[in-house]
Formats: C-alpha cells, sequence, structure tokens
C-alpha cells in the first residue's frame, strides 16, 4: 500500500499480508529521501529499524521485537558519526548508555537499575515494595545502600537498608513512608569487581526511583 503526501510525493509503503501489516514499511520526506524503514510482523514491529536525516545521513539503527526497542540501538548525528550506543532488554527497558567519543571510541558506559514495583501508588501505612535488577551478570560483591541522599554529592546521609542481591541478583527494597503524596526511594551502590579493569562497574552509582502514597 502506497500513502502520498498532498503534493503527490510519496509519502510511505507499507506491506500486508491477510489483512494484517507484515513485512518492511518505509517512509520518505516530502523531498524523496528516506525518512524511516521497519519491518512488522503481525501488526507488531519486529526487525531491524532505520530513522534517517533529511540529508539521507542515518540517525538511528536498532531492533524492535513486539512493539519495544530490544538490544543494540545506536545513534548517530546529522554528519552520520556514532555519538551514542544504548543498550535495552527484552522488556523494551534502558539498561545501559555509553558515549563515543570525538575520535569515534566508545566510552565506558552506564548500567541503569530496572525497578518493577509491585504498586507504583500505595495507601498510607502500607509498605512499598520495588524489586531492581540491574540488567548484567556483574562479577564480585555489589550492595546497595537505601536512605536519605545528598543530592549534590550522592552521599547517603541516613542509612534505612543495606541490601545484597538474592540468588536472581536482585535488590528487593521495602520502605514504609509517613506521609501522602509523591515519594522517593535513594539508593547507592558499592561496588568492587572481581576484575579492577572491569567496565561493567556501578560502583558509586546513585539515584532516586520515584512512587505516590495516597491518603487512607
Amino acid at each position: 500500500m502506497e500513502n502520498y503526501y498532498p503534493s503527490g510525493a510519496l509519502k510511505s509503503t507499507v506491506e500486508w499480508e491477510n489483512d494484517h501489516q507484515h513485512g518492511v514499511a518505509k517512509s520518505y520526506y516530502e523531498t524523496g529521501q528516506l525518512e524511516e524503514i521497519s519491518h512488522w510482523r503481525n501488526d507488531s514491529l519486529a526487525g531491524p529499524y532505520m530513522f534517517f536525516y533529511p540529508n539521507g545521513k542515518l540517525n538511528e539503527l536498532g531492533q524492535y521485537e513486539h512493539n519495544v526497542s530490544v538490544g543494540d540501538l545506536f545513534i548517530f548525528d546529522n554528519k552520520g558519526k556514532a555519538v551514542q550506543k544504548q543498550i535495552y532488554d527484552a522488556q523494551g527497558r534502558l539498561i545501559y548508555v555509553a558515549e563515543y567519543d570525538k575520535r569515534g571510541r566508545l566510552q565506558d558506559g552506564i548500567i541503569l537499575p530496572v525497578f518493577t514495583d509491585k504498586a507504583d501508588t500505595i495507601t498510607l501505612g502500607q509498605t512499598f515494595e520495588t524489586v531492581v535488577s540491574l540488567g548484567f551478570t556483574l562479577s564480585g560483591d555489589i550492595s546497595m545502600i537505601v536512605g536519605r541522599m545528598n543530592n549534590r554529592t550522592g552521599e547517603i546521609l541516613d542509612t534505612a537498608q543495606v541490601l545484597t542481591p538474592n540468588s536472581k541478583g536482585r535488590f528487593i527494597i521495602q520502605v514504609k513512608p509517613d506521609k501522602t503524596g509523591e515519594a522517593n526511594v535513594y539508593y547507592k551502590l558499592q561496588h568492587r569487581p572481581m576484575d579492577s579493569n572491569d567496565t561493567l562497574c556501578v560502583n558509586n552509582q546513585f539515584g532516586n526511583h520515584r512512587y505516590y502514597v495516597r491518603p487512607k
């Protein structure tokens, strides 16, 4: 199937099979330059995809499964130079980001914790629970400190919990808030890899995770 701009220029082409979008889809700038290529399987994005700048240079190169980005995603500037690499897990959650330097060399990246809340909104008096995974199998000893944080320095001021990963490599956080409204879990990771040159290291990485507390 083909779609066109009011000017008559080709806007997109879509492949169908048995009344489902299935196959390659392409979209174009009105100039005729290719804008996007994606692959579909029974109405769901599934397979490699590419986005292009109006000048024809590659903007993004990645992979979809079940309508979410998975695996490696590469981002380029409008001159075609790689600037960032992202990694997504099988559920489409961003777990790793790394930048390229001016010479095109990939730098050490940041592992992003994934929080899976039992419920993102709780009632005052209930306990908030979330499971934290790091997306990678990391070597050495890892612990997570939960408490009140100095947002400027990342230091934990009052330690509420010191957690170690369970048999699946996940941390389980349980906190009981004392007021309603927006609440945060503040954390800091401590990590001693088995190899000091290991680039998959989360030592001193800190942040917060937001949830909400409603009145009784």
